[in-house]
């Protein structure tokens, strides 16, 4: 019978670690999940302290958030005291669980080492673009980091940092769940060009990245483009959001509610938000250009970007490709400027057909991983020292 502590602040998080949850469950049988959860992690059956799911703690509104995550490290600290788990797991969100350096605040994983806990990191910060002395807590807080990409494996244990690539979790859940053929040929309806859009799903991307996303939609239609138009949207409750600003628009754009894996199988073109889903949008080889828009915070990028970020590019894809292969426009972008690339790319079939060659060359060898299992080893090991 093993106890294992486990937290994260972001729905993706949660999705990842319920997915963990349950394969560790198939390989120990008897172990026992705790700690701060959303609601797929206790679904799998872990049992919850908290859920901070709802409001992940990000860099731009920590300051006002410090006190109230002193005092969930204090709880955390009293449930171990009440159940040592024998071993602790944390999901993302570094300025939890690594804590925030420049303030000298230890997180929980800093925590948990004075506890004498092993700490397991599994999708550990990206050191690699920006705060790279976030890797001094790293080495010295985290017994193992499980870390997503193979240059990052390279570059933390170069920093001393006990790493190990496992694999994009993404991946292995596309493998399991592919696009429904069905809604996919319903969602093209024989339309000349589907360009699908996705935003994200926080409320400052949608306000930030919609408008400009639409906006191009209407200039490539003046262009005469035959398009439609469908906007990924997360969940039912973000809906009645994404149909106002469609309206504010006075662009004809439809709403697509769940899992956008049909939304960009019908695509001809996705213009997508900064992250992880361009890893989706990859992985099924469509053309794509990737924006985001930071605001004010952004365009102080263009004076000192270069010297704070460690890496030239901000796409995913183009950042495992170690070279630009597909459009990032994410400093203060417009709608002209996607509207310009979007219909050189869907007039031009030769930089398609290269962009999804590149696409293939790149995500090709990373697909076959099983990031879940090899966490599992990870946490095996642990386990079997405590």
């Amino acid at each position: 019978m093993a106890d294992v502590f486990i937290s994260v602040a972001e729905a993706s998080a949660d999705e990842h670690a319920a997915h963990l949850i349950r394969r560790a469950r198939e390989r120990f049988p008897g172990i026992r999940f705790f700690g701060l959860t959303g609601p797929h992690m206790r679904a799998a059956g872990a049992d919850s302290l908290a859920d901070l799911t709802g409001g992940a703690v990000m860099l731009d509104r920590v300051v006002g958030r410090i006190g109230a995550g002193l005092r969930l490290a204090r709880q955390v600290e009293r449930s171990w005291e009440a159940r040592r788990p024998d071993a602790v797991v944390l999901l993302d969100s570094s300025a939890l669980h690594l804590g925030l350096i420049e303030l000298g605040l230890r997180g929980l994983a800093g925590r948990a080492r004075r506890r004498g806990l092993p700490v397991l990191y599994f999708i550990a910060p990206q050191t690699w673009a920006s705060r790279s002395y976030r890797e001094r807590w790293l080495r010295s807080d985290v017994t193992r980091v499980a870390c997503l990409y193979p240059f990052e494996e390279q570059r933390l244990r170069a920093a001393g940092v006990n790493a190990v690539c496992v694999g994009q979790p993404l991946f292995e859940r596309l493998r399991a769940e592919p696009p429904d053929a069905g809604r996919t040929a319903a969602l093209r309806d024989g339309a000349a060009r589907v360009v699908s859009l996705m935003p994200g799903s926080r409320e400052h991307e949608i306000r930030r990245l919609l408008p400009l996303q639409l906006g191009a939609v209407r200039l490539l239609r003046r262009t005469g483009l035959s398009i439609r138009a469908l906007v990924s949207c997360a969940s039912a409750d973000r809906r009645p959001e994404l149909l106002a600003e469609v309206g504010r628009q006075r662009v004809d754009a439809e709403v697509v509610v769940g899992d956008p894996a049909e939304l960009i199988a019908a695509a001809d073109l996705v213009l997508v938000k900064s992250g992880t889903g361009t890893l989706a949008v990859a992985a099924q080889r469509k053309p794509m250009i990737v924006t985001y828009h930071a605001g004010a915070l952004g365009r102080l990028y263009r004076p000192i970007g270069r010297r704070v970020l460690g890496t030239p590019h901000l796409a995913m894809p183009n950042i495992l490709a170690g070279r630009r292969i597909v459009p990032e426009l994410m400093i203060d972008p417009t709608a002209e400027q996607i509207a310009t690339i979007a219909g050189m790319l869907l007039r031009d079939e030769g930089w398609r057909r290269l962009m999804v060659a590149q696409l293939d060359e790149t995500i090709g060898p990373l697909e076959q991983s099983r990031p879940m299992d090899r966490v599992c080893d990870l946490l095996g090991e642990l386990l079997a020292g405590r």
